[in-house]
């Protein structure tokens, strides 16, 4: 990660106070509509929806595949990602 990509992370976290979901309950797929996501499990797709330029993903398992659409800036910390379309 550059100097700049960090910058860029810190102030969507900075910018980040209670619009997030986190549960640890396991879901098939998902449409991600805030954004942060914590402390997912989903066994099928991860879906961004196009409202979101920006999100972050902590400790997010996605079996399927993750959808990001064009234009959005996804940051990820302790995932795993079975397959991902940009």
């Amino acid at each position: 990660m550059t100097r700049a990509e960090a910058v860029t992370a810190l102030d969507i976290l900075s910018r980040i106070d209670e619009n997030y979901q986190s549960d640890n309950q396991k879901y098939e797929d998902y449409t991600l509509d805030v954004q942060l996501l914590k402390d997912m499990e989903l066994t099928g797709d991860l879906i961004i929806s196009d409202s979101n330029s920006a999100v972050v993903l902590e400790r997010v398992t996605v079996a399927g595949t993750l959808y990001v659409p064009g234009g959005t800036s996804v940051y990820a910390e302790d995932c795993r990602i079975g397959r991902l379309i940009m």
